[in-house]
């Protein structure tokens, strides 16, 4: 960390708090992001810098992004100076993830040292976003797979669920078939992470939603056993926004989600629905780590304005491996230099064997073309067209059918819901 500090250990012998050294936090540190306590058991180190350290930028390089041999590698650094390290996979097989931030949090930024990790390890990585833009396409260019919209997102999620199936019948190097674990030799795949942008607005999709939440849990409870890693990007985890309590529960299980730049007001529910215990929801982080500008008062004397506060904290927010999150300011990548230089040369794809089982599914191939015949659901005939339900059991290529669940999210899609059952 290059800003400098001051810190002090303090030894507390009774759980009713502590006093710090008289004089010792300056008026507004706290305000400006520059104050920060680590309590470990009856020890407290406070920790004040003389500048914000989220307010810092730490560039990425592909030594930080590469996982060492534990799958460990740096997302960033926490506020006491500590790197912040996420994981390619966990003791229980690929590891999943959730980022959640709002418009300008740093979302994409994240995920994009996500992908890169991911890569650097040698995994096949899919990118669905629900929207693009320009760093999202960006990244999609050092991926086997990017596409938009919730139809590229439900094939995605399709042939994530198919190849549970298929890797589950691959024999490893010694004959047998094996739960995934980067530790054994012999494994005739490779790891795979599938990235699903701005996932809950996909899940909302009035023909393909419902299908994808299913998938989405499906893959999120089974899948790390076939090396299958999902990491969910969105503006939510909230129940009452479609996120369901299922899915949270199992990306929360097995990934170290990070949070970013959550309003004030948001905060307690925001961890709450992550499961974190309300002792341990931490404070909301300030609206700007610049200190305060001297000279408020010969400003007001003069009648001139007060100079902009520094809005910029993206990628500033919350780590959560423990049941304590801990401050992060992330790593930062300079896309318009470029991302190329944090990413292998070569993009790892699947094997030609798990191809050639999609494709005898009728679920590998050009996933920005319009649904295909019977992609859905049987066809209408002609006559039958005008009354034939637009959803309901959707096939899926191995003939299974997935029985929709209503996306009814309003009063007015509540009523329409009825009408078409109804058939007004």
């Amino acid at each position: 960390m290059a800003v400098g500090s001051t810190w002090v250990l303090l030894a507390v012998r009774s759980s009713a708090g502590y006093a710090a050294p008289a004089g010792f936090f300056d008026e507004g540190a706290d305000d400006e992001g520059r104050l920060f306590v680590t309590v470990d058991g009856n020890q407290v180190l406070v920790s004040l810098w003389d500048s914000s350290p989220l307010a810092q930028v730490f560039p990425a390089t592909r030594e930080l992004l590469t996982p060492d041999k534990d799958g460990r590698w740096v997302t960033g650094f926490l506020g006491n100076g500590q790197p912040a390290r996420n994981r390619v996979y966990t003791d229980r097989g690929a590891a999943h993830g959730l980022f959640v931030a709002p418009s300008g949090g740093g979302k994409t930024q994240l995920m994009a040292l996500h992908v890169a990790a991911d890569a650097l390890f040698g995994a096949v990585v899919m990118l669905a976003t629900e929207a693009p833009d320009e760093k999202t396409a960006a990244l999609g260019k050092h991926t086997a797979h990017y596409g938009v919209g919730a139809l590229y997102m439900i094939r995605l999620l399709r042939v994530l669920d198919a190849l549970m199936e298929i890797r589950g019948e691959m024999p490893w190097e010694d004959g047998l078939a094996h739960d995934w674990d980067p530790s054994l030799a012999g494994c005739p795949y490779r790891m795979l992470s599938a990235y699903l942008d701005e996932f809950l607005s996909a899940a909302r999709d009035g023909l393909y939603g419902a299908e994808i939440m299913d998938l989405a849990e499906r893959v999120s409870v089974k899948g790390r056993k076939y090396g299958i890693g999902i990491k969910v990007a969105g503006q939510s985890i909230y129940v009452q926004d479609g996120f369901t309590q299922l899915l949270c529960e199992n990306l929360r299980e097995n990934c170290i989600p990070v949070v970013l730049k959550v309003a004030p007001k948001k905060v307690a529910d925001m961890f709450k629905a992550l499961g974190i215990p309300s002792e341990h929801t931490p404070d909301p982080l300030p609206r700007s780590f610049s200190p305060a500008e001297k000279g408020r008062i010969e400003r007001v004397m003069r009648g001139e304005a007060e100079p902009p506060a520094d809005s910029n904290t993206g990628g500033a927010g919350w780590i959560v491996e423990a049941k304590q999150p801990d401050v992060l300011r992330t790593l930062y990548m300079d896309f318009r230099a470029g991302i190329h230089r944090y990413f292998p040369d070569t993009i790892a794809t699947l094997t030609e064997h798990e191809i050639h089982e999609l494709e005898a599914r009728d679920l590998w191939f050009d996933w920005t073309e319009p649904p295909r015949p019977g992609e859905f659901g049987p066809e209408p005939d002609d006559e039958d067209s005008d009354d034939a339900p637009q959803q309901g059991g959707m096939r899926r290529g191995d003939g299974k059918s997935v029985t929709r669940r209503a996306a009814v999210t309003s009063p007015r899609e509540a009523l329409e819901a009825i009408k078409n059952l109804s058939s007004v």
